[in-house]
């Protein structure tokens, strides 16, 4: 789906580099569709790009404003309702029923993007098609703490071959950006007294530690104690900047039900600890 359908007679090839000229200095700000990238049949794809289109620019000039391919364009993009706005590029009238419309004046532009024709233009089209606004890209996340992109070095004591507390201790020494635990490994019945202090000592090195729910290994390993009142244990005193929330492994198919388990798993877990809480949106 195109911003902008241009409409066109391409029997000059001095007219046809003025269009796509001005196709190209219209795709800076919105999506064009021209027939110069037409693949398929005219009769097919000319209706169906039309009818996608939010705006119709066409070019008048003699050959355009004689041509029934033009004309039938126009019909159908003021019959779907569209908005047109003309450039005239050759001093002509247009075709009879469209001269009512307010053109701009293309007669003496050779290409030039800061020329007062092409910038008229562009401030109409703005008025019926504001320029979408490209998201800006975070740069960081925590405060500014973490680059991005990132990578979490991942600790568990499932399918790993290294225990917990060399792994985040690797971490540490190697300096690493962030480190995702388990929860599951930081229940104090599991954990070495030791981890805590390494995790520390990797959030004083600007290191930021995301704390897991560990529903991943009590599912793998089929531990149906693990529950939040555990989880809620396991993050007592522990160093951490983030923890995601414990998840429901087999959420709803329902999209409202399985959202609203999602919120409901952050909420309750916000009541365990003074850090942000992510959730885990399972697909």
């Amino acid at each position: 789906m195109a911003d902008i359908f241009i409409s066109h007679s391409s029997k000059t090839s001095d007219n046809l580099k003025r269009v796509g000229r001005l196709a190209e200095l219209l795709s800076e700000r919105w999506s064009i569709w021209w027939d110069d990238t037409l693949v398929g049949r005219y009769t097919q794809v000319i209706p169906n790009e039309i009818g996608l289109a939010r705006c119709m620019v066409p070019v008048w000039t003699h050959a355009a404003c004689a041509s029934d391919a033009v004309h039938g364009e126009l019909v159908l993009a003021r019959d779907a309702g569209k908005h047109i706005v003309p450039a005239r590029m050759e001093d002509c009238a247009a075709p009879f029923a469209f001269g009512a419309y307010s053109d701009v004046d293309f007669t003496c532009w050779n290409g030039e993007s800061d020329h007062p024709a092409l910038l008229q233009l562009v401030r109409k089209l703005a008025t019926v098609l504001p320029p979408p606004v490209k998201p800006k890209r975070l740069r960081s996340i925590g405060g500014g703490r973490l680059g991005l992109p990132a990578l979490f070095m991942s600790v568990s004591s499932h399918e790993t071959q290294v225990e917990p507390l060399p792994a985040v201790q690797a971490v540490r020494i190697f300096g690493s950006d962030a480190v995702l635990v388990s929860a599951y490994d930081l229940l104090p019945a599991r954990r070495d007294k030791a981890m805590l202090l390494e995790l520390e000592n990797i959030r004083r090195q600007g290191g930021l530690v995301l704390v897991d729910s560990g529903n991943y290994e009590s599912s793998r390993l089929k531990d149906t104690s693990w529950t939040p009142l555990k989880f809620k244990q396991a993050l007592k005193d522990v160093p951490h900047d983030w923890v995601f929330s414990f998840d429901v492994m087999e959420p709803s198919r329902g999209w409202k039900k399985a959202t609203k388990q999602v919120i409901d798993a952050v909420e309750i877990n916000r009541k365990f600890t003074t850090a942000p809480v992510l959730p885990i949106v399972h697909a």
